[in-house]
């Protein structure tokens, strides 16, 4: 997947399809074929809906990630108590890549 080649909604796909290539279907690529220079992933250790494993084994895969695993957050909480940092208007720190 090359972001010259993509549109915006490039981004937002990956996202969406995430829990599809564990079982939900298939992305017709690799995570490890992504090309984005920044990529980030972020994921709650309480998720339900989608194992926090899933959430690693992408970070672990996916090129230039920067993954940040939230101990005390599930599926949808993420987006309610992090979304400053999600959007970019504090500054995440480190992430936690391939962890």
């Amino acid at each position: 997947m090359n972001p010259e080649t993509s549109d915006s909604r490039a981004s937002q796909t990956i996202i969406l399809k995430d829990g599809r290539t564990q079982g939900y279907g298939e992305w017709g690529f690799e995570p490890e074929e992504i090309t984005f220079d920044k990529i980030s992933l972020w994921h709650g250790d309480l998720d339900r809906s989608l194992p926090v494993s899933m959430g690693r084994t992408m970070a672990k895969r996916i090129p230039n990630v920067r993954a940040t695993f939230y101990p005390n957050d599930a599926h949808l909480s993420i987006g309610l108590n992090h979304m400053d940092d999600i959007l970019g208007i504090r500054d995440q720190g480190p992430g936690i890549g391939g962890q």
